[in-house]
């Protein structure tokens, strides 16, 4: 009898807790769903009442701890933790009382907690780990730097944490072993791109600098890539000389027959260093049939560019680099780079010595040789300007439409710019209606180099009625700029600005 007393007894108290639990889940909900949806009060009001109430699982403290850091109610969680440690003492919970004590200022009782955490693991590896991240996004760089170099020497790698080392490093100043860190790093991923970031943070003065320098060239060559670097960076910190050196070493140890010299000297020459593109692409001039040409046309592009940035543009240049085209043009003539030789040749003609003819002529052989090319669509282009100065409308108008219909995806520029003067061309000769609409479809696009001189010409088609003579007169100007009447032109402009 006694026994059947037990069990009722035993029934009747599971009977009275169900309800409580299911009431506790049901809350848990609630608080989960305030929290999803950002009402971190409303939600850690409610995992504080269950949490009180005697729910201390691991999730419900996790919720209580989770709400109050994001409401930065550090204090308040603090005692909370500090208790739950007394009687359930981990690592994690240490290091998360020592972070809020950081957190509220108090660094000498987070240390103490750090010292907690690190003696109740024996000073493992992971907890080391564990403390060096918290003390890295406290901002507390250097005890983040002595918790990583304690993980390193726990484990079995000495290269391990040198992406976090490498950062610490920089952040405190220490260029010359985050340099060393970031090195340590690339043996272990080989990202070339997160080697030049990193390294590029640390360039922020003359003593940095020399520290990254003096790692680079003190580092063992079994480094892979370690030219590559070395060539990057002295680029980077304009050394340009010591950068041609080293590339004409790297091209040597990798066996690209010029390769990487030529890509250097294409750099060189689009950050204006002349001199050195010069060099380089000269010392390649004698090189196998493709590098040589490529190192031909980059000598001739080096002049012309340098040319055209000097305050004094003299006509013998410009002939001295013309006939370097003009070899390129002789001696490789199958070889689709003879197009953009023609080309720039061609603009020498036109722009520096003003000769017209030979400029048509080099034109007309690009767009027929090497028809569908890029260089073949820019001398389109510059023919059919050509064929309008020359009085040549029809013949103009014949290539812009034929660059139109023909030009491929990668010459969208060149074909806008067809599109532009050809609307253009119809404005001058009265067809508005036609004009109005190429200009509208040129400037529905607005990645279009076209699409704001197109809206400029709409711009003067609406005012049209309201001031006829202004903006006939305008018009007059801009088809007198076209057809190069640049003498006229600017009388046009004049008399129209004073009407």
């Amino acid at each position: 009898m006694a026994s059947v007393t037990g069990w009722k007894i035993l029934i009747l108290a599971l009977l009275a807790v169900a309800p409580l639990q299911g009431q506790t889940a049901e809350r848990l909900r609630m608080a989960r769903a305030y929290e999803q949806s950002g009402d971190l009060r409303s939600a850690a009001r409610i995992y504080l009442e269950v949490y009180d109430g005697g729910a201390q699982s691991n999730e419900v403290f996790e919720g209580v701890a989770r709400s109050l850091v994001g409401l930065r109610q550090y204090a308040s969680l603090l005692p909370i933790v500090e208790q739950r440690y007394a009687t359930q003492p981990s690592p994690s919970l240490a290091a998360l009382a020592a972070s809020l004590h950081a957190r509220t200022g108090d660094l000498k009782g987070a240390d103490q907690w750090w010292t907690t955490a690190i003696e109740s693991d024996g000073g493992s590896e992971r907890v080391y780990a564990m403390i060096g991240k918290d003390q890295t996004d406290l901002l507390l760089s250097e005890r983040a730097v002595r918790s990583y170099e304690q993980a390193r020497a726990a484990a079995a790698d000495p290269r391990s944490y040198a992406a976090e080392l490498s950062a610490l490093y920089g952040a405190t100043g220490a260029a010359e072993k985050a340099a060393v860190e970031i090195l340590n790093l690339y043996r272990a991923d080989r990202q070339l791109g997160t080697v030049y970031g990193r390294l590029s943070a640390l360039l922020t003065g003359p003593e940095p600098t020399q520290a990254v320098q003096r790692v680079l060239e003190r580092s063992d060559d079994s480094l892979p890539d370690l030219l590559e670097i070395r060539t990057w960076f002295y680029r980077e910190t304009d050394q340009w000389d010591r950068a041609y050196q080293t590339v004409v070493e790297q091209d040597a140890q990798r066996q690209q027959r010029g390769a990487d010299i030529l890509r250097f000297a294409t750099s060189a020459r689009m950050a204006g260093k002349y001199d050195v593109a010069l060099t380089a692409f000269g010392s390649l001039l004698k090189a196998d049939r493709q590098v040589a040409l490529a190192a031909a046309y980059g000598y001739a592009r080096t002049l012309d560019q340098q040319m055209a940035e000097s305050s004094m543009i003299d006509a013998a240049t410009a002939r001295s680099i013309i006939q370097r085209y003009r070899e390129i043009i002789d001696t490789y003539p199958d070889h689709p780079m003879t197009a953009e030789a023609a080309v720039r040749a061609a603009q020498l003609y036109d722009r520096v010595l003003n000769e017209q003819e030979p400029a048509r002529d080099l034109l007309t052989y690009a767009t027929n040789r090497w028809r569908g090319t890029s260089a073949a669509a820019e001398g389109l282009l510059l023919l059919s300007e050509l064929y309008l100065a020359a009085g040549r409308a029809d013949a103009a108008t014949d290539l812009l439409q034929q660059l139109i219909d023909s030009a491929p995806a990668d010459q969208v520029d060149q074909r806008d710019q067809a599109a532009l003067l050809l609307a253009d061309l119809e404005l001058f000769s009265g067809r508005i209606e036609p004009a109005r609409a190429r200009y509208l479809g040129l400037a529905a696009d607005p990645r279009s180099v076209a699409a704001n001189d197109a809206l400029e010409r709409l711009g003067l088609l609406i005012h049209w009625q309201e001031d006829s003579a202004g903006v006939s007169g305008y018009v007059q100007g801009l088809q007198a700029l076209r057809e190069r009447r640049r003498s006229d032109a600017a009388r046009i402009f004049a008399a129209a600005a004073t009407d």
